[in-house]
């Protein structure tokens, strides 16, 4: 992923920008909705960056100063396709360390009180914003929640002995494939703790991990796959089910725990009348991709994650 500066006048960040403003206000009572245009974000006061993989524009955000010490963040929005992968996380720090070399003090925002808005602001606390009052030309809302982060000079910031969350507080990602086959929840622990998943770096990528999946009674959240170097240990927290594997079925219960080596095809699925919650630790190596034997696709990261399907070739076809 690389993320550059501006970019506003090309069709891609425009259709997601596009996509971006029109979410939002749809989902913004009347006289509520503050999320900026094309024309607003060509303002001299924001700076706007786009995140990119490959060719493909995978995150958008800006920044818009208010004084010599107080900036707000705007249009922050991560492409569908990338969702729970990092980009977001990776755009709004780079938007925080921006800040930061703008001798900025003090960054803030303004979401949503709805709904469609509480994953924004679960994003938010966990890259340590609180709510706060309505700063610069906002007037108390109740559609509207403020929040806002110090920022301290840098050696003061990186004065952190302990980072620690809360997972019955934590937010639930959710996930539902197109025609619902497929429905699951999480909360990503590790990425509360600040994990990059994107990062090449060890340090922040974290070596592990650390997940809270639930299964809805009746479903499983992802299809029979295998991973090509990646090893999961799963805990049994509540619920039953059922696991597949190369083997045949094994069933589940509260307390069970199991693992999967790379190459070892499973999935996980409820077949009670309750929640199925598992805690999921992963190692996440770079270069990770996967195999999906009932449909005989593929999923590789190199030069960009995308799906295939196709014969076996030769080495050397295509080559001369």
């Amino acid at each position: 992923m690389n993320i550059i500066d501006g970019r506003l006048d090309d069709p891609r960040v425009q259709a997601l920008l596009a996509h971006h403003f029109r979410s939002a206000r749809a989902e913004t009572a009347p006289g509520s909705a503050h999320a900026l245009d094309l024309s607003g974000l060509k303002s001299p006061d924001i700076h706007f960056w786009s995140a990119w993989d490959g060719d493909c524009v995978i995150a958008v955000g800006a920044l818009k100063r208010l004084s010599e010490s107080h900036g707000e963040v705007k249009s922050m929005h991560t492409a569908q396709s990338h969702r729970r992968r990092g980009a977001g996380s990776a755009m709004l720090q780079h938007i925080i360390a921006m800040a930061r070399q703008m001798g900025l003090s003090r960054l803030s925002l303004e979401t949503g009180s709805w709904a469609y808005f509480k994953a924004a602001r679960a994003f938010y606390k966990r890259h340590g914003f609180a709510e706060c009052s309505p700063f610069g030309s906002y007037i108390p809302d109740p559609n509207s929640v403020f929040m806002t982060l110090e920022l301290p000079p840098e050696a003061l910031a990186h004065r952190i002995v302990m980072h620690k969350v809360n997972t019955t507080t934590m937010a639930e990602v959710t996930w539902k494939s197109p025609k619902g086959k497929f429905i699951g929840a999480g909360k990503e622990i590790s990425e509360e703790l600040g994990r990059k998943p994107d990062s090449t770096d060890l340090n922040e990528r974290h070596p592990f991990d650390v997940e809270i999946c639930r299964i809805p009674a009746g479903k499983t959240p992802y299809p029979y796959h295998s991973h090509s170097a990646q090893w999961e240990f799963y805990h049994v927290i509540s619920g039953s089910g059922v696991v597949r594997h190369k083997d045949g079925n094994s069933p589940i219960e509260v307390g069970d725990a199991f693992i999967f080596k790379p190459g070892g095809p499973h999935q996980i699925v409820n077949d009670g009348t309750h929640d199925l919650v598992l805690y999921v630790v992963a190692d996440n190596p770079i270069g990770e991709s996967y195999y999906y034997p009932d449909s005989n696709k593929w999923s590789v990261p190199i030069p960009e994650r995308r799906l295939l399907r196709s014969d076996a070739l030769e080495y050397y076809d295509g080559e001369e």
